[in-house]
């Protein structure tokens, strides 16, 4: 999957669980829905939808940061660890305890991790939809997981279309 489709992805399972969540009237802070909110949590949607190609050499993300990606390529293969259940948790982990660290306030901490879990995940299970698809239970087995049976997965562009309607469909319920 390209990187457009990928923060697409990331957008639309975002917002959708974000209606999800006020339906359930789980609350974070008292007004869920306010403007920082959604600035906090489609930053970490889109970070966690892309983050993951960091060890891509290709990638988008990859050619923005060369030296992390550098370094990256030299511990990890791609669709690898990273695109595991326990990389995704790591990823996750590493960005709630940095962020606390730093001294960022507990609400934007908790906002923003959990953004870039949602947008990591929906990373993965795109990249399901390929044929090669990804060691989800990496470190434990190498093996391979993938909805697709064949050489050919579903087509970028028929995956951002649909991961648009979604994403629209989520912004006009809330």
């Amino acid at each position: 999957m390209n990187y457009k489709t990928h923060v697409a992805g990331g957008l639309a399972l975002g917002y959708s669980t974000l209606y999800y969540i006020d339906k359930l009237h789980y609350k974070i802070n008292d007004n869920i829905m306010d403007k920082d909110t959604y600035i906090i949590v489609t930053v970490g949607f889109i970070i966690g939808s892309l983050i993951l190609d960091i060890e891509h050499k290709n990638s988008y993300v990859s050619n923005k940061y060369k030296i992390i990606s550098f370094i990256s390529r030299i511990f990890l293969k791609h669709r690898g660890f990273t695109h595991s259940i326990f990389g995704v948790s790591f990823i996750t982990l590493i960005t709630y305890l940095s962020t606390g660290y730093l001294g960022v306030e507990n609400r934007i901490t908790t906002l923003l991790s959990a953004s870039i879990f949602i947008g990591a995940i929906s990373h993965v299970f795109l990249d399901m939809f390929t044929p090669s698809g990804v060691e989800l239970l990496n470190p434990f087995t190498n093996k391979r997981f993938s909805f697709i049976r064949g050489k050919v997965g579903i087509p970028d562009s028929i995956a951002f279309l649909i991961c648009i309607s979604i994403f629209y469909w989520s912004l006009t319920v809330l």
